[in-house]
């Protein structure tokens, strides 16, 4: 097999993969409030709202090298994105909070700038539970 055919391969399994992995996290985020798609919704405006206050607060924690507020606030953002399943995103606010409670502030801004991108990755999904079009 030619090595770009390879790699065509594996990109087309990863994005398949991913897919999967996507329609598990809507099922279960779906599942977690008894099917109630308002309820859902709501679930996400908030989120939406607050996690905006969140990531200020956790910017603000790295400027000031404030451990306990970015491991409160790191820990709050992980049980925030457990209702959406979003398993990469909750591991990476737990990487955060485990880098506030280490004091490794030489990685904590990589590790929101991952956070930031994990949650940007939710947004078709919210955008999906706003217009009704979860499965």
């Amino acid at each position: 097999m030619h090595p770009n055919n390879t790699q065509a391969s594996i990109s087309q399994d990863s994005r398949a993969g991913k897919s999967s992995d996507l329609q598990r996290e809507r099922e279960a985020a779906l599942s977690r409030v008894d099917g109630d798609l308002d309820l859902l919704r709501d679930i996400v405006a908030t989120f939406e709202r607050e996690s905006v206050v969140m990531l200020d607060a956790m910017r603000s924690s790295i400027r000031q090298m404030n451990a306990k507020q970015l491991r409160n606030t790191a820990h709050s953002m992980k049980g925030a994105v457990g209702i959406f399943e979003a398993k990469s995103a909750y591991a990476a606010a737990g990487e955060l909070e485990m880098v506030a409670t280490v004091g490794d502030w030489s990685r904590a801004a990589d590790v929101l700038q991952k956070l930031e991108s994990e949650l940007r990755l939710l947004d078709p999904f919210f955008t999906d539970i706003r217009q009704g079009k979860l499965l």
